[in-house]
């Protein structure tokens, strides 16, 4: 079912602070899709917004800006949503770096969202 573009914010899990040596710090998130894919995505601090103390005792929760592309009801009657994420993040568990889009559950998206919809 084909549904208005809507932004979400993806729940994901901040698992590393990559601190180099150079500016700025990046972070390593992660997060699974429907498929049971995990994703490690990573991103600079400062365009996430991201301020020390979210990232002071790893890992932490975090929700990363997304838009819902679709969605469908699962085989059991789940949810489930297409997203792709709105930073374009980069996704160290594939080759090379693109636009993710992939399926994920209703209720890892916040509710949010749901703002878009009035």
């Amino acid at each position: 079912m084909r549904a208005k573009e809507r932004s979400a914010s993806l729940r994901v899990t901040i698992t590393r602070l990559i601190h180099d040596g150079t500016y700025p710090d990046w972070i390593e998130a992660e997060f699974t899709d429907t498929d049971g894919k995990n994703w490690i995505l990573r991103e600079k601090v400062p365009s996430l917004g991201i301020e020390d103390e979210d990232v002071e005792y790893l890992p932490a929760p975090f929700e990363m800006p997304c838009r819902v592309l679709e969605e469908r009801l699962s085989q059991t009657g789940e949810l489930l949503k297409r997203i792709t994420l709105e930073e374009e993040p980069y996704v160290i568990s594939e080759s090379s770096r693109h636009a993710l889009t992939c399926w994920v559950r209703a209720s890892d998206l916040s509710d949010g969202w749901a703002e878009d919809q009035k």
